[in-house]
């Protein structure tokens, strides 16, 4: 009985006043049930009624912890004396009041009170397990500075057996969290559901700093010179009327360029600007031309087919150019034109013959009636007219008969033409 007069006697001179003190909250054993509630001891013959254990259970009764709500449900005492440096902690358990044991890492911390509520209380950190034991701790933690856990000598103490130990919420666990005022650094990979946003617009000035999309928006093209042919910048899209009219620089000053939208292998409706593009034969769509308009050919043009509007032969057949030769033989073309040829020994224009081996170089018709010697006319390019019933479209041969054409290979093949 001495004993408990003497505890009573204690509380009333650390505890408020105004609180109610914890003989007041029944009986001894009573209090050794609320002990096991609270979670001060696991089994109410673990109540002693000491020191220690009557502040945790006051506190509680009183709804708080001098300064510190221990959310895990971590109250416990140590098995051995520890030093001011020790950096591990012997405890009677590693679990907390409902049987899981504490998980502490690099990553995930453990902060804890030693003696709270006393002279001797300690904040400290730790960064393991092991056994009934927490390692990797540091001791002496300041109670305003929530992002140091650097230990201060200063404020470690020793602690004896049976001294308590509570995991709870220091200043350093909150410094692990972001709050709404504080510089700090982030560290691991922060993923948002949403854009983060700021409240009001300003510009970055530093290069770590991240730009919001106005400021994106706004110097996406600034800076960048126009583009020339020896500077790669910015251009600009040219529209149809341009392209037509070869405009070099748009509405803004930068070059204009062609789009794809205007480029096409075939052509639906005629339009100003379209640029002709090979199709996947590597042809033109002849569709680019307009085939009413008449053509004027130079040089030599072959043509594998040829399609007239009219069924009817016109009478005339299709050759090379003009040259003016001297003939060696008279000839007379002025009715039917006469294919003639140059000589294979002598290189004299003769009449042509397919079966006369030195006269089937055919090169061209004379249309008038020449004399020996002289230099007529003689027609390789163009059409040639005077022939009739000739065959459209027909392939014509040097015939056996001298000077003429004929529509089968005779004996010596020399395709002359096609009929017109």
């Amino acid at each position: 009985m001495k004993k408990l007069i003497t505890l009573a006697i204690f509380l009333l001179i650390v505890i408020p006043v105004s609180a109610k003190q914890l003989y007041e909250y029944g009986s001894f054993e009573e209090r050794a049930e609320m002990a096991v509630d609270y979670g001060v001891v696991d089994y109410s013959s673990q109540y002693y009624g000491n020191l220690d254990q009557n502040i945790l259970l006051l506190n509680h009764l009183q709804g708080e912890l001098l300064g510190f709500s221990p959310s895990t449900g971590y109250f416990q005492t140590l098995t051995t004396f520890i030093s001011k440096t020790a950096s591990t902690i012997n405890v009677n358990t590693i679990n907390d009041r409902d049987g899981i044991p504490l998980v502490c890492s690099a990553t995930n911390k453990c902060y804890f009170n030693l003696e709270p509520g006393t002279e001797r209380e300690e904040s400290t950190v730790c960064n393991g397990t092991s056994g009934n034991a927490v390692t990797g701790c540091i001791r002496g933690l300041v109670a305003n500075d929530a992002s140091n856990e650097t230990a201060s000598t200063t404020i470690q103490f020793t602690h004896s057996a049976g001294s308590s130990i509570i995991q709870t919420d220091i200043a350093q666990f909150y410094g692990n969290y972001m709050n709404l005022w504080d510089d700090q650094t982030a560290t691991g990979t922060k993923k948002f559901v949403s854009h983060p946003q700021i409240q009001t617009y300003v510009a970055p000035t530093a290069d770590e700093e991240y730009s919001p999309k106005k400021y994106v928006d706004d110097t996406a093209i600034s800076g960048s010179p126009d583009a020339t042919q020896t500077v790669k910048g910015i251009v600009e899209i040219g529209t149809p009327l341009e392209i037509a009219s070869s405009t070099p620089t748009g509405g803004t000053g930068a070059t204009t360029v062609i789009p794809t939208s205007q480029a096409s292998s075939t052509i639906a409706v005629r339009d100003k600007g379209i640029i002709p593009a090979t199709q996947n034969d590597g042809f033109l769509d002849q569709n680019y031309l307009d085939l009413s308009e008449n053509f004027a050919f130079t040089g030599e043009d072959s043509f594998s087919s040829v399609t007239l509007a009219s069924t009817t032969a016109t009478g005339k057949f299709e050759a090379n150019r003009t040259i003016t030769e001297i003939i060696d033989v008279a000839i007379d073309g002025s009715v039917t034109p006469k294919i003639v040829a140059f000589h294979s020994i002598t290189d004299f224009v003769v009449i042509a013959d397919a079966d006369n081996a030195s006269s089937t170089r055919a090169f061209g018709f004379i249309t008038t009636n020449a004399t020996a010697s002289s230099s007529p006319n003689i027609t390789v390019s163009g059409v040639v007219s005077g022939f009739t019933a000739l065959t459209i479209n027909a392939e014509y041969y040097l015939s056996d008969t001298a000077g003429e054409i004929s529509r089968t290979q005779e004996t010596r093949i020399v395709q002359i033409g096609t009929g017109k």
